[in-house]
């Protein structure tokens, strides 16, 4: 907690997954699935690669804030209301629509998860 914004307050965008994993097992999935979205796209602009493990971090966090909105119940595939910062962000640059990167990524995301689960 108090280290990590000592840390953002010197240097607000420096690369600290580290962050988001605290806040997840501390229970604060809002605040970490904040942290892992902001980190993995750090990650992706300075490495030009995909933050896999921050965004896999991102979506349980995600379905942990999910999950407690729906008073523990199963997610209806209809719910919408995810905070901005865990949304796929598009370069303006972006020929994709907002829908479609997101399905991308999605699939990316899930074939890494199955690699990764094979090694």
């Amino acid at each position: 907690g108090a280290s990590f914004d000592k840390v953002y307050a010197i240097k607000p965008d420096v690369y600290l997954w580290q962050d988001g994993i605290v806040k997840y097992y501390l229970g604060d999935y809002h605040g970490a699935a904040e942290s892992l979205a902001k980190n993995a796209k750090r990650y992706e602009v300075r490495f030009m690669e995909p933050a896999s493990e921050e965004r896999i971090w991102r979506d349980a966090a995600e379905l942990k804030v999910i999950s407690s909105l729906n008073g523990g119940r199963k997610v209806s595939k209809k719910f919408t209301d995810v905070p901005a910062a865990m949304r796929v962000v598009l370069d303006e640059d972006s020929n994709l629509d907002e829908k479609t990167a997101e399905i991308e990524n999605i699939a990316s995301e899930r074939r890494k998860v199955i690699r990764i689960a094979r090694q």
